[in-house]
């Protein structure tokens, strides 16, 4: 088959729609309600997470099982097949995205563009060339020696350059107050604390801002979803490129050249501190966001399907989006997940609960054990902030979780205060 015949074959497929088409996920384990929520429209949806270990535990390999529509599988190279789509919703995979690409499968991944998130010492040096505003950093080598160059600071934002899984990004006030973080990352990370690598960046006092989408080449998509995060709420707004609020259009801008460098196919999040006067670049995402993000995408586009495969196979159809306001709330836990949480939530519960890591036994939804304390996320969109707000807390009213208990969500009052910081920062956000 030539090249015009299989792109005649694609436009075919995404005009019938993905009703006879299958979906092979790749997945670490974050994003089994997107494979719930493709499962509705492809003719099959396969579902597959990683569990080997030389003690492999049976969490793992159960994960998306008894999802409506969900198949899931152990074995990942068994179900590849040149008609399907392969999907890596999460960004960790780069060599095996860039080899099936090389074998001429369709994949939607990060691919080569996943470094821009996984390696903040190389992000930083991509987004400063291409003219990007960051606050100062410096990378310091070992955990005393960054106690050492920390000793007479305040106010810093410490990450790690690589793997977040022994330290998420924290903010340091003081020796003092962060005395109980180093303990743990001592800890964590045993005879290697003198090898890990940190970036130390100055604080900067602002709101919490980003721009959420999709790239296509360097272009960007329309819609955009322009959000504010506090805490464990979330609100965003949609917005066209040429709506995004202008302290932010020069980084997008210039963002979006660097997708361009990378031929990026996929969705992205950005985390940018705005302080009235400059937006500040914090973080970046090259792949489907946190799920209280990635959540809100998968229903708030009503083609959500047909939009993953067509990106896939490089022919992008518009998103069809009907609603202008989003939000969600973040599912936290009275103490770690170090033991199956028993979430009990009503039928359509799919809708709007967007859980990680999670299975489904007779009617009830099980997370299995990974050691945080965040499960997942409720995800509202709307007319008005309104609506998504009082949707957003109804919502949780439905849902039980055992042993530990649901620690209680944003209230009405802090959802408000949010859009009314985004005001006070002369930001439009309605």
């Amino acid at each position: 088959m030539n090249k015009a015949q299989k792109l005649l074959e694609q436009v075919n497929s995404i005009n019938l729609g993905v009703s006879s088409k299958t979906i092979l996920i790749y997945d670490g384990g974050m994003f089994p309600s997107i494979a719930e929520r493709l499962s509705r429209d492809f003719g099959k949806t396969i579902y597959y997470v990683p569990y080997y270990s030389s003690d492999p535990r049976i969490a793992r390999s159960h994960i998306g099982e008894g999802l409506r529509g969900v198949t899931v599988v152990t074995n990942f190279w068994n179900h590849l097949d040149k008609d399907s789509l392969i999907f890596f919703p999460d960004c960790y995979n780069e060599d095996l995205v860039e080899y099936l690409k090389r074998e001429g499968y369709e994949v939607l991944g990060s691919g080569k563009s996943a470094i821009l998130e996984i390696n903040k010492e190389k992000s930083r040096e991509v987004c400063e060339k291409a003219g990007i505003k960051m606050s100062p950093a410096i990378k310091i080598k070992g955990l005393d020696d960054l106690k050492n160059h920390l000793r007479d600071k305040t106010n810093k934002v410490i990450k790690p350059v690589v793997f977040r899984g022994e330290s998420e990004t924290f903010k340091y006030e003081d020796e003092e107050s962060s005395k109980s973080i180093f303990d743990k990352i001592s800890i964590s990370l045993g005879p290697y604390a003198s090898e890990y690598e940190f970036l130390v960046e100055d604080r900067v006092e602002g709101i919490e801002c980003g721009v959420d989408g999709v790239t296509f080449d360097g272009k960007l998509l329309n819609p955009l979803m322009f959000g504010v995060t506090s805490g464990y709420c979330y609100l965003s707004k949609v917005v066209n490129q040429e709506e995004i609020p202008k302290p932010f259009k020069t980084t997008m801008s210039k963002l979006a050249d660097v997708f361009g460098e990378y031929k990026t196919r996929m969705f992205f999040g950005t985390e940018k501190i705005y302080d009235k006067k400059t937006s500040y670049l914090i973080d970046l995402t090259m792949r489907m966001s946190n799920i209280h993000v990635s959540g809100i995408w998968t229903e708030l586009i009503k083609n959500f399907s047909d939009f993953v495969y067509s990106l896939g196979v490089g022919n992008p159809v518009d998103p069809s989006v009907e609603h202008k306001y989003t939000g969600s709330a973040v599912l936290v836990t009275s103490n770690n997940v170090t033991e199956w949480a028993n979430i009990k939530a009503p039928e359509d519960a799919q809708n709007w609960l967007k859980l990680e890591y999670n299975s489904k036994i007779n009617g009830n939804y099980y997370v299995a054990p990974h050691n945080q304390n965040t499960i997942g996320a409720i995800i509202a969109v709307g007319d008005s902030w309104d609506e998504v707000i009082e949707t957003i807390q109804e919502k949780f009213e439905q849902l039980e979780c055992t042993p530990s208990a649901l620690d209680p969500i944003p209230s009405r009052e802090e959802f408000l205060e949010v859009i009314n910081k985004v005001k006070e920062y002369e930001i439009d956000f309605e």
